[in-house]
């Protein structure tokens, strides 16, 4: 059963069907739907009476990092561009996306996030994100930017190097 219902299908029309056939069934969750396309996917947060499509990088990253059923959650924003032209972002319940076409699409989420946001985000002097938030075995998140990095000790304040 893969068809498409509701506000997907409200929003698969108004982009003229072009993300093709649907390659997944319509998942429900406690504040939405989502459901895989042949080009991206389409999500409805009910909390954010938001319905995105999101495809290409974008897209990959969101379901790399589990789609809404990952840290992410459901989007919260449409793709928004910070002020650069090949470039976007989208705020979720969990996190963000950023995206830049010579860069790729780097999910960022928790400690890192925050601290990113404090140091003024894309627009900041990091720059754009070159990984996404990690974790390593010894319970440090990180990531990389253009211009530096922030890693973030557990039970520490981050640290920006740039």
């Amino acid at each position: 059963d893969r068809n498409i219902l509701g506000e997907i299908r409200e929003k698969y029309d108004a982009v003229m069907c072009r993300p093709g056939l649907p390659t997944s069934k319509r998942i429900v969750f406690g504040n939405g739907v989502h459901q895989r396309f042949d080009v991206g996917s389409i999500s409805h947060n009910e909390s954010a009476d938001l319905t995105v499509w999101l495809k290409g990088a974008i897209d990959r990253e969101y379901h790399d990092v589990g789609g809404p059923r990952g840290r992410l959650g459901l989007p919260a924003s449409k793709v928004r561009s910070p002020g650069c032209s090949n470039c976007g972002r989208v705020v979720f319940d969990g996190g963000r996306i950023y995206w830049k076409d010579v860069l790729g699409a780097f999910a960022l989420w928790g400690v890192v996030l925050d601290a990113y946001l404090a140091e003024g985000g894309a627009s900041g002097q990091l720059g754009f994100p070159t990984s996404r938030s990690r974790r390593d075995a010894a319970g440090t998140w990180s990531a990389t930017f253009q211009h530096g990095s922030i890693t973030c000790p557990e039970g520490e304040a981050c640290s920006v190097s740039t």
